[in-house]
């Protein structure tokens, strides 16, 4: 840490306390999981669960007690749901992975260690090399290189210094700094994502959704004609408790029990098998939505690739290979930089030898400097060569900069030796688990907030054609909405840039080393880290819609003749009458039915891609950007048609509505176009004081 930030006083405990008290402190987010009492309270509390309930209380009224044996049905199917969601809000819970423990700040002169949602606003941090930013900063004092991939998708770091902006969730990567917190808890950038993610509410399973319709309409039927039902057996036999069984084994008979039963128990049987193979389903109904999806979107960084930068090239000028590598590990094993790390993995594999260095400076940003044997070793970017790099290395360092990768150049007393380009590589799976959601079916798509040539040169590598590039959180989940109007949308991410898109998909999937927002935000986590769990859950969810849809047709062939048996239609023909305990035995053993074939999904092989059906994909969608320009100095309709002609020309329009009335223009893009629509408004002679 420089001693030369203890010369800021920083806030006094008094100052701290009171902005504590007026609610400036840095309070965690809280989880999205619903608590435990919410969960069973919504599992218990169903019209379903009443009817049952109240004929169970008129058996024991009456003491006819053996006839209560369907309630364990009702309760097995209750406790079904109960337990898959408390496992699954468990897991999530346990998944706590965004906030930094520790923070030190200056109060009353001195530099403390305290907790990081005890910051209060206005306090003075200390950020030193690998800390996590806990809240939104100016910085006062020094300079950094932040790591802000998990915010904005970018995986190359950010030069900060005084002036500059330090966002919570980013990473120091070198260096240290004085910076002021400006915004913090519920109002720094990433708390404001995580509020526009949870606003938006997915829609349930259409099928349950159905089934549930079922239900309620059944079960409102048969309180009238419990009813009439039992005013009729009571005037025949004049007994209180007979009149009671043969109403409710009727009715029994005609609540559509085993449908709700034989959708719950392939689901959570689904989602059970899932589980074992360690990717967590927090709700029911994704099961049916993944079944359903047409489009794969793939965040790229963490999440394609594995978010740890390895050598990729080494490219020596006029010295030995041995000793590029051998001058680059002697300064990088001084460093904790993350783009020293592969270098030293790269040189410890080759067994590559090292010597001692002294004087070894990092200059945040730049490189690494230190003196060996009397000599100069200077690695890091061109401007730090100080001009000795040849033009022709020059144009090497580009092409491998164009193709995603990070050039590292290396001279020893002002000599240039070579470049040692790094790059975050592509998991080992990831190309094949790709091909494998295309042969599924899936159109597959690469949504990045990473530069354009990096994430196409990524895409191509890994079979993905589609790649959106350089887009921030809000355009993901705009990128996302547009796709929905068209097909079912499946998300994989692992950032907090990625939590609005993955709420807005149908189904969000997150990383299990990813952001506690992440994780927070999506539908599935896949704890593994591993891509191939995609295509296998997708496998798995088509198996058990398979699976549901049989178990439908034969409780439909079994209410044909269940219900009407209930109620009372073959008594005058056959004189066939159902009492409780044949319409629990009946339950019970269409209840068997459906758990034994329900069992089968065990039997699923989830990771066996044989069977995969092969189908052509659809044409290509279209993935339009909608900006809205606020325009000042449009008097006419002639200013408005300059004004649309001009927004017309610029590459990748659409679509363009201009209104001098309102003064706006809205535009709808193939990309986000609006540093060139504002720039084509202003050559114009008009003035753009907003975008939108």
């Amino acid at each position: 840490m420089n001693e030369n930030y203890l010369k800021y006083k920083g806030l006094s405990s008094a100052d701290a306390k009171k902005a504590a008290d007026a609610g400036l402190i840095n309070e965690s987010t809280q989880k999205s999981t619903r608590s435990a009492y919410a969960i069973i309270a919504s599992n218990l509390c169903t019209l379903f669960n009443l009817v049952n309930f109240i004929l169970a209380l008129l058996l024991f009224y009456v003491g006819s007690y053996k006839n209560m044996l369907f309630m364990g049905v009702v309760i097995s199917n209750l406790l079904i749901g109960v337990v898959q969601e408390l496992r699954a809000k468990k897991a999530v819970d346990d998944l706590s992975l965004m906030n930094a423990a520790k923070a030190n700040v200056i109060r009353d002169s001195k530099l403390m260690e305290i907790a990081s949602d005890m910051v209060v606003q206005g306090d003075l941090i200390v950020f030193s090399q690998g800390d996590e930013v806990c809240a939104d900063c100016l910085c006062l004092e020094g300079s950094c290189e932040a790591d802000e991939s998990f915010i904005t998708g970018e995986s190359e770091g950010v030069n900060k210094k005084a002036g500059s902006t330090l966002l919570a969730g980013s990473h120091i990567v070198s260096g240290n700094i004085l910076a002021r917190a400006e915004k913090v808890g519920h109002d720094t950038y990433i708390a404001g994502i995580a509020r526009g993610a949870k606003k938006y509410k997915k829609p349930y399973s259409t099928l349950m959704t159905a089934l549930k319709k079922i239900v309620v309409f059944s079960s409102a039927i048969i309180i009238p004609v419990g009813v009439l039902l039992f005013r009729s057996q009571y005037l025949i036999e004049a007994n209180l408790k007979n009149a009671v069984e043969q109403t409710v084994g009727a009715l029994i008979g005609m609540i559509p029990e085993g449908l709700m039963l034989l959708t719950s128990t392939a689901l959570c049987l689904g989602v059970i098998r899932l589980s074992s193979k360690k990717i967590l389903v927090r709700e029911l109904y994704s099961i049916e939505s993944l079944a359903r999806s047409d489009i794969v979107c793939f965040d790229k960084t963490g999440t394609i690739t594995t978010g740890k930068p390895k050598v990729t090239d080494v490219i020596p000028y006029n010295t030995p290979k041995e000793k590029l590598l051998s001058l680059a590990f002697s300064l990088e094993r001084q460093s904790e930089h993350p783009l020293s790390k592969p270098i030293i993995d790269e040189c410890e594999k080759l067994g590559i030898s090292y010597s001692k260095v002294s004087d070894f400076k990092a200059v945040a940003g730049n490189g690494l400097s230190a003196v060996c044997q009397k000599s100069l070793l200077k690695g890091g970017n061109l401007s730090f060569m100080d001009g000795c790099v040849p033009t022709e290395e020059i144009d090497k360092a580009q092409q491998l900069a164009q193709s995603g990768k990070t050039p590292l150049f290396f001279s020893k007393d002002n000599k240039f030796c070579g470049i040692i380009a790094v790059a975050d590589t592509p998991k080992p799976e990831s190309y094949e688990a790709i091909k494998e959601l295309k042969n599924m079916g899936l159109r597959v798509i690469m949504i990045s907030g990473d530069n354009e040539k990096t994430a196409n040169s990524l895409g191509e590598s890994v079979g993905i054609n589609e790649v959106f590039a350089n887009t921030k959180p809000d355009q993901k989940a705009q990128i996302i909405n547009s796709l929905k109007q068209q097909a079912s949308v499946i998300m994989v991410g692992d950032g907090i840039n990625d939590a609005p898109a993955l709420t807005y998909a149908d189904i969000g999937i997150a990383i299990g080393t990813g952001t506690d927002i992440a994780i927070d935000s999506a539908d599935i986590v896949l704890m593994k880290n591993n891509l191939f769990d995609v295509s296998a859950a997708i496998r798995l969810s088509r198996h058990t819609i398979n699976n549901i849809h049989q178990n439908l047709f034969w409780a439909f062939c079994y209410n044909c003749l269940g219900i009407p048996l209930a109620a009372g239609v073959f008594i005058s023909l056959f004189g066939w009458q159902l009492n409780p305990m044949f319409g629990a035995a009946a339950m019970s053993l269409s209840s068997f039915c459906v758990v034994s074939n329900a069992l089968r999904l065990n039997l699923a092989k989830i990771y066996d891609n044989k069977k995969d059906k092969k189908i052509k994909h659809k044409e290509k969608l279209t993935v339009n950007f909608k900006t809205t320009l606020k325009i000042e100095g449009m008097m006419c309709g002639h200013c408005e048609a300059r004004v649309k002609s001009a927004l017309e020309d610029v590459k990748h329009t659409v679509f363009v509505t201009v209104s001098h009335q309102d003064g706006t223009a809205i535009v709808e893009s193939k990309k986000d176009i609006s540093k060139q629509l504002k720039k084509a408004v202003e050559t114009c002679g008009y003035k753009v004081l907003e975008i939108l």
